[in-house]
């Protein structure tokens, strides 16, 4: 998984000044977009709308604890 500084490079991002002092910005900001991401992800994963098992599971919603687990990593 590219981070947000390889994306930004490589959207362009051209930095003539200190670099470094942008990193902490684009890592908060790169944890900002994931968090972001699982949760869209993870509400998808609840839409779907399953018939429960035989011992009661829902596979979809066992899929978005899964994905909101991620960011406790």
């Amino acid at each position: 998984m590219k981070t947000i500084i390889e994306m930004a490079r490589e959207a362009g991002m051209v930095v003539i000044d200190d670099e470094y002092s942008l990193l902490p910005f684009l890592k908060r900001f790169e944890a900002l977009v994931r968090a972001d991401e699982r949760e869209e992800c993870a509400k998808h994963c609840e839409g779907i709308n399953s018939l429960e098992d035989y011992y009661g599971d829902r596979p979809e919603l066992a899929c978005a604890e899964s994905i909101r687990a991620r960011g406790n990593t």
